[in-house]
């Protein structure tokens, strides 16, 4: 990810804010499962995975040419998961 944050600056920032809502939401999803469903979340790898799965399915929300750019950035987040 850290040459994304090098080249366009702008269209990165983009990105990055675009997974950290994709991550809050993930958050926020799960806290509510928590309180009003009583699911605990097993290991917090579990919200890595569905922050990764949500991210794939919002990204058609983005340009296209921010597409390509979000993918290497979620498949850089399920490596770092999986070595986890």
């Amino acid at each position: 990810m850290e040459n994304l944050l090098l080249n366009n600056k702008g269209r990165v920032r983009h990105l990055y804010l675009f997974l950290c809502a994709g991550a809050l939401w993930t958050l926020w999803k799960t806290r509510n499962d928590l309180v009003f469903n009583a699911k605990i979340v097993p290991a917090p790898v579990v919200v890595i995975h569905k922050t990764i799965a949500l991210l794939t399915q919002w990204k058609i929300l983005l340009k296209k040419k921010d597409r390509a750019k979000m993918e290497l950035m979620i498949g850089e987040m399920s490596a770092s998961a999986l070595s986890v």
